[in-house]
């Protein structure tokens, strides 16, 4: 796991050198579930919420849903109660945003 690591943050390093910032969200996404396959979840949570952050700046709503579906994945890892609130709260903000994305598409 630690080699799938480096190769992430490689990545991500190469992504940020360029401005391409869909490319960086993509690779923090994929560093977010190996800090997650190596019980990294703070870690985890960190990089989904930064994805999180730059598809809000992107007004990227189905990459916001991703980056809330990760965020709930790592809070469960984490535990407890407070972290399971706060699970909660990403899980139905993804639903809403993939709700939304829905009736636009049935718009169309």
């Amino acid at each position: 796991c630690e080699e799938a690591a480096e190769r992430c943050r490689d990545r991500l390093g190469r992504c940020i050198d360029s401005g391409d910032r869909q490319a960086e969200a993509a690779a923090r996404l994929a560093l977010a579930d190996v800090h997650i396959a190596m019980d990294r979840h703070r870690e985890s949570l960190r990089e989904a919420s930064r994805v999180l952050d730059l598809a809000k700046v992107a007004s990227d709503r189905r990459l916001q849903a991703e980056a809330q579906q990760a965020c709930a994945a790592a809070h469960l890892k984490i535990g407890g109660s407070t972290a399971a609130r706060a699970a909660g709260a990403c899980v139905e903000q993804a639903q809403a945003i993939l709700e939304e994305l829905r009736e636009n598409r049935e718009l169309v």
